[in-house]
């Protein structure tokens, strides 16, 4: 079935599934590692890619968080905001760390706060 691209005012007539042209198409513009990153992190669901991923960092880190008590979070050191703004990939080993729950609420506080600074 053919129809118009659902971009608005872009006049190419389109078969595609999506409805989308080839230059509108928001799922070929995306970066290769998109689709899990930030699909996971804005459905705020997890699955078999992220566990595997945790359970290798955790181990990594041999179970500690900075502070010397029992890491049970996984942290991002740069935001995942901030890493998808810049178009980087948040879930990237070196951005991840193993963090106590006490910890990961402070810094998700600052990070908050930072982000409230940064619109103002």
């Amino acid at each position: 079935m053919s129809r118009f691209c659902l971009s608005p005012g872009c006049p190419e007539v389109v078969e595609a599934k999506s409805g989308y042209c080839g230059p509108h198409d928001p799922w070929l513009r995306r970066p290769a590692w998109a689709g899990s990153a930030s699909g996971r992190h804005r459905a705020g669901s997890t699955g078999w890619a992220w566990s595997k991923l945790r359970k290798k960092i955790l181990r990594r880190d041999r179970n500690r968080c900075a502070c010397g008590r029992q890491a049970v979070e996984i942290d991002h050191v740069v935001s995942v905001a901030v890493c998808l703004r810049q178009g980087v990939n948040p879930d990237e080993e070196s951005n991840l760390r193993a963090i106590c729950a006490d910890c990961h609420a402070r810094k998700t506080e600052q990070d908050r706060l930072h982000g409230k600074r940064r619109r103002a």
